[in-house]
């Protein structure tokens, strides 16, 4: 079966470090063996019995601090317990010195303001300062949430690798 992130939320996904048995209660209800799924933009391939899991990662924006475009590819094979799936993870690494020019020719980054720093800092260093931004902005006076250009630097300077806003 695939879905973006878990059939019922398009908002949670399912992470490396998630305890089997909240994994088992988001897949109630799903009767098909194979998953595949997203939204964490980290790799993955995990057996919560009765389910196997995967998870290709991100091409443009990856959460676990590896900047080259992650994608899957699912391999079927036959062994001693009949068919099964087997993941080639791949990794292509590409020059990340044009994407501050290019993103500031197209406009995007006169357009965005300070969300686009934002994400071209998620691009740059594989971590997900895009998402957790959102995670913390959530819990931010209203004045602060009016204002994005004045929120991203209060957040980066308390939040980034090993202080994130977000919990798994």
């Amino acid at each position: 079966r695939l879905f973006h992130a878990l059939p019922h939320n398009l908002f949670v996904g399912i992470y490396p470090e998630m305890v089997d048995a909240t994994v088992r209660q988001h897949l109630a209800g799903v009767t098909e063996p194979v998953i595949v799924c997203a939204h964490t933009h980290r790799p993955l391939a995990r057996t919560v019995a009765p389910w196997t899991i995967f998870n290709g990662g991100s091409v443009g924006l990856p959460y676990n601090g590896d900047t080259r475009a992650q994608y899957l590819i699912l391999e079927a094979e036959h062994g001693r317990g009949g068919w099964a799936w087997r993941p080639i993870f791949r990794h292509v690494d590409y020059d990340h010195s044009v994407l501050r020019p290019a993103y500031a020719a197209s406009g995007m980054l006169a357009a965005t303001g300070a969300m686009g720093e934002l994400h071209l800092l998620t691009a740059e260093s594989g971590h997900p300062y895009s998402s957790d931004f959102g995670v913390w902005l959530r819990d931010q006076p209203d004045a602060v949430r009016a204002d994005l250009d004045r929120a991203v630097p209060l957040y980066l300077a308390v939040h980034g690798p090993g202080t994130w806003a977000f919990a798994v």
